[in-house]
């Protein structure tokens, strides 16, 4: 009796254990992306890779969210079987086994003044809505000559992080944008000196991080994950 309780006990172990050790279907690469492109270019584009890491054909869905949206600015979004109208939200696709696709959204400057904007794509095995990643795509345009598009890449650290992260070659930020990924701003920092910056207050989960430059523009789009 007690060897058949034992063995029970190991299986139920295992099999939460196999739970727990369950991967993603699928992978995103190149994630964030951003762009930074002369308000005169009048469709730039970012690019996320997707990849089926499963030996079977894997349903994809995309939902579009766009958390910034400049009057002067649209957004289209291309997958694997279509570019589509910038008015489209979400669709569909299927991934052949093992593939490697492209996932692109387009930023069409219509007026050639300079614009920000940050775009996440909900990407979701559509057989488990479970098994769901954000793909975050964003874009700058500086008129052609300006410094900012010379400026060293930003690092975030830690991140993971569970109080608060830290941002490496900063010296050219003034604003710090928190957002959730439903597209909601949850928090707005100044810089600081030690360009230190607290999530304490915020749910563990995933979010965007929208850097400002001196006149308010975003220059860079970096993401945590809170513990």
């Amino acid at each position: 009796m007690k060897k058949s309780i034992f063995t029970l006990f190991i299986a139920l172990v295992a099999g939460n254990y196999a739970i727990a050790q369950t991967t993603s279907t699928f992978e995103l690469l190149h994630n964030p992306a951003s762009v930074t492109a002369d308000p005169l270019v009048t469709d730039a584009e970012a690019d996320i890779f997707i990849t089926n890491m499963t030996a079977a054909p894997l349903h994809i869905k995309w939902v579009r969210t766009i958390i910034s949206n400049p009057q002067n600015l649209a957004t289209q979004v291309c997958d694997p079987n279509n570019c589509y109208f910038p008015q489209i939200n979400t669709e569909d696709f299927v991934m052949s086994p093992n593939d490697v696709d492209t996932l692109i959204v387009h930023f069409l400057n219509e007026t050639g003044e300079p614009a920000e904007e940050i775009v996440h794509l909900t990407i979701s095995n559509f057989d488990n809505p479970s098994d769901v990643k954000t793909g975050i795509f964003s874009y700058t345009s500086f008129p052609s000559g300006t410094t900012d598009l010379q400026r060293p890449t930003v690092k975030i650290f830690p991140n993971p992080t569970v109080d608060f992260f830290t941002l490496e070659k900063a010296d050219f930020v003034h604003g710090v944008r928190v957002f959730g990924l439903d597209g909601r701003q949850v928090a707005y920092f100044n810089a600081t000196p030690n360009n230190q910056y607290s999530l304490a207050n915020q749910v563990a989960g995933a979010y965007i991080i929208a850097l400002e430059n001196a006149d308010g523009q975003v220059v860079q789009v970096v993401d945590v994950q809170k513990l």
